[in-house]
């Protein structure tokens, strides 16, 4: 009995023992399961994690890129994929907060693929990150934002609009103050009114003093940042070989027109070259003598010369400008004189140049008609150490630029526009003064620019795709986005 009993007992504790065996067999070869399950899915998020970083990495270079361009339009800066004599060639960066190794690699080219790119023309951006052997490629396309394509007014140092009935369609931006008399930004501007590096602390943090041109509002915004604005000198050494001193000497003022005294119609067609050989020929008393057609200056108003069916140049003595680019030191014109200029921009772009005069007060207030209403063919620069003054119902079909750095502070570019005088295109300038019920519309809706306006910066347009090394397709289904 008792020999059995014992037998028994041992028999018990080793089917114990081998269950206790399989028991931790099977739970080793699960803990090695996980355990071999959790370093698989931790070296595949690594994977996954550096294949996503190598994409963020890809959108930083473009993201350089477009800013480097913006520095400087482009042609001294570009990174080139085929860089030409004195270009720069790719270039190979890495981004903040990326943490290893990574990199990206940029460069730009022609939309087809060729190179070496060149302003204002559209561009294509490629750019690679790479981050632990991993690397992947995106291509974008790009385009130049202009300097009138975003806002109706820019005042870069200081901004006044005065009476409730000025008005002023489109976005607004300073790099300074903005003052509003007898009005306000919610109801003079139809847009949104951003400040742009002023005031230097957030003002919803630290509300800016009264009076300091700064005012809240739901169209106001604010940004630290100003935004920076090419000379006129920059603009037209873009344009030019030698800038303005080239412009100086070869422009467009021997092709001003007038009407023809023997047609009695006074068509465009018909005119006749009536060169201006004196680049001040806005000055003094020069333009009273410049048309020879004297025997139709008291022309009646039911005649029929040049009106748009809404007004007339009547009984003006019209100074016709085709297309091209002119030349003038000053401007002294008024309403009281009888002289109408006739912008012939249906034909093409016109742009006049103010630059070297001396005078305090340029006057552009004279009758001014346009053959077209697109407000993309006309651009008046305005280079001098002085004020523009537009009064007297003037109307402009175009875009209005004034800046130089040149001048001392007392006497920075301003432009006055007042006297019910309308703007239907952009207005730029250091000081800007709007009264008298005038008006700048310019809706921000895009196409303000012409193809040969200087670009302020280059963003993206359209076109973002992932591209294989090869340039073949990145995905299975043979796509690239």
């Amino acid at each position: 009995m008792n020999s059995y009993g014992k037998t028994r007992n041992h028999r018990q504790a080793g089917g114990v023992l081998i269950t206790a065996l399989v028991f931790s067999a099977v739970i080793s070869l699960f803990v090695a399961g996980v355990a071999a399950l959790s370093v698989g899915h931790n070296s595949r998020g690594a994977v996954e994690t550096d294949y996503a970083t190598a994409i963020q990495l890809a959108d930083a270079g473009v993201n350089f890129e477009l800013r480097w361009l913006s520095k400087d339009t482009g042609v001294n800066l570009a990174h080139q994929q085929y860089p030409g004599a004195g270009q720069n060639g790719p270039y190979t960066g890495t981004a903040a907060g990326i943490k290893g190794n990574g990199t990206f690699t940029v460069s730009v080219m022609n939309t087809d693929g060729s190179g070496p790119w060149a302003p204002p023309n559209e561009v294509m951006i490629r750019s690679t990150g790479r981050i632990n052997g991993i690397s992947r490629t995106i291509e974008i396309t790009g385009q130049k934002r202009g300097i009138f394509d975003d806002y109706a007014i820019y005042a870069i140092a200081e901004g006044v609009v005065a009476g409730s009935n000025s008005t002023i369609i489109g976005n607004v931006g300073t790099n300074g103050g903005f003052y509003f008399s007898g009005g306000a930004a919610t109801t003079n501007i139809q847009g949104e009114l951003t400040h742009n590096g002023f005031p230097v602390q957030n003002p919803l943090v630290v509300p800016p003093p009264a009076n300091s041109g700064w005012q809240p509002g739901p169209n106001v915004w604010w940004n630290p940042d100003p935004i920076p604005w090419p000379t006129i000198s920059e603009i037209a050494a873009q344009l030019f070989p030698g800038g303005l001193a080239y412009l100086a000497a070869n422009n467009d003022n021997d092709k001003v027109r007038e009407f023809s005294e023997t047609d009695p119609n006074f068509t465009i067609a018909n005119s006749v070259v009536n060169p201006i050989h004196n680049i001040g020929f806005f000055s003094g008393n020069d333009f009273r003598t410049f048309t020879e057609d004297l025997n139709v200056e008291d022309n009646a108003p039911t005649g029929t010369r040049y009106q748009d069916g809404d007004e007339g140049l009547y009984r003006k003595r019209v100074i016709i400008f085709p297309p091209g680019d002119y030349y003038f030191s000053s401007t002294n014109l008024t309403n009281q004189e009888p002289i109408g200029i006739l912008i012939d921009n249906a034909s093409g772009m016109v742009r006049i140049w103010l630059d070297g005069g001396t005078r305090q007060v340029d006057s552009f207030d004279a009758a001014v008609m346009f053959t077209s209403k697109d407000k993309n063919k006309f651009r008046l620069y305005y280079n001098n150490c002085g004020t523009l003054s537009i009064l007297g119902k003037s109307t402009f079909n175009g875009s209005i630029y004034a800046y130089n750095d040149g001048c001392d502070r007392a006497n920075r570019p301003a432009v006055e526009m007042g006297g019910s005088s309308t703007l239907n295109g952009a207005l730029i300038s250091p000081y800007i003064d709007i009264h008298g019920n005038s008006m700048i519309n310019f809706p921000n809706n895009g196409g303000g620019s012409s193809l040969d306006d200087y670009a302020l910066w280059y963003g993206f347009k359209n076109t973002w795709r992932e591209i294989s090394p090869s340039g073949g397709a990145v995905f299975p289904d043979g796509s690239t986005r």
